[in-house]
């Protein structure tokens, strides 16, 4: 990042724009361990370390971009920490400070457990976006309270459903229509997957893939922009264990181009080990660009 020292307040610069912008858009995905809530509890330490560092420009910059956008910003959190709410109530307390607001990516069976919480969300406009999976138990009055709610506050739900639940009359119902609502088949079905034609429902039907911006977290703690980019440190946007400002979001030397990686991704360059095709030939929800850059165009052949 370049400009005039981060610490000082001035009037919104384009490092400010670009910082909330990258926020906008971020993900944050954490392992399945045992010790996920400590891993998410440090998350959280970073997070206010950054509300610290970059707090006058930050706080204008939600303050301006809000009012432009109409859009929140959000952060994301793994499934993993829904039963760890001092977790929570940090980042809910953190975020009512600087706009944040959550964006949830949980199981069907996560929102009949915890249904107060999730209505309480809603209901308090905490909630951005949310991402529910659908398996094997499929609740059907759950799922049409979910898009109440959605109506009712506005947040962008997605449904993550097996292709035979897609084709009943549920998810082609009146209740449907004109909600920002997105479904996706969860078994690998192809985009033009055969389901019934209602006109009245505003709905697409498309493939699952990881977006740009899924910030990874692995059991070390080291920060990755893409779930299939693990282990791969000339990627890596820094550590939850580093100070903010050491890590890629806060250097001004090597500006990180927070735009151009919310349109393509990382670069990814001089990669040479063999089993990362393999990783990607595994990940069918690895965004397609990612794929083709460590498949193709990243990997040279020893």
């Amino acid at each position: 990042m370049t400009g005039k020292n981060m610490n000082d307040a001035y009037p919104l610069s384009d490092s400010a724009k670009h910082l909330f912008r990258f926020f906008n858009s971020i993900n944050l995905f954490l392992p399945k361990d045992e010790h996920i809530h400590k891993l998410a509890d440090k998350f959280v330490d970073w997070l206010e370390e950054y509300v610290k560092w970059y707090k006058a420009t930050f706080q204008q910059a939600v303050k301006t971009e809000r009012l432009a956008s109409a859009f929140p910003i959000l952060i994301v959190r793994g499934e993993d920490i829904i039963g760890y709410e001092t977790c929570l109530e940090r980042i809910l307390r953190r975020g009512r400070e600087c706009g944040f607001v959550l964006s949830l990516n949980v199981r069907i069976e996560d929102c009949q457990n915890h249904e107060d919480f999730f209505t309480r969300l809603c209901n308090d406009k905490l909630i951005s976006y949310l991402h529910v999976n659908i398996r094997e138990n499929f609740h059907t009055d759950l799922v049409m309270k979910l898009i109440e709610l959605n109506h009712a506050n506005q947040f962008y739900l997605t449904l993550n459903a097996p292709v035979e639940l897609l084709k009943t009359d549920l998810f082609f119902s009146e209740e449907l229509g004109g909600g920002n609502i997105q479904i996706i088949p969860n078994n690998n079905s192809p985009v033009d997957v055969d389901v019934k034609d209602n006109s009245s429902a505003d709905i697409h039907v498309v493939t699952a893939c990881i977006p740009h911006f899924l910030i990874c977290i692995d059991e070390k703690g080291d920060i990755y922009p893409c779930m299939g980019l693990f282990g791969l440190k000339h990627v890596s946007l820094g550590s939850i264990y580093d100070r903010f400002s050491e890590t890629a979001f806060g250097q001004r030397e090597s500006p990180l181009d927070l735009e151009k990686l919310a349109l393509f991704g990382p670069e990814i360059q001089d990669v040479q080990s063999q089993p990362i095709v393999e990783r990607c030939n595994r990940l069918p929800r690895m965004c397609n660009l990612h794929r083709t850059l460590l498949t193709t165009n990243g990997i040279k052949q020893p």
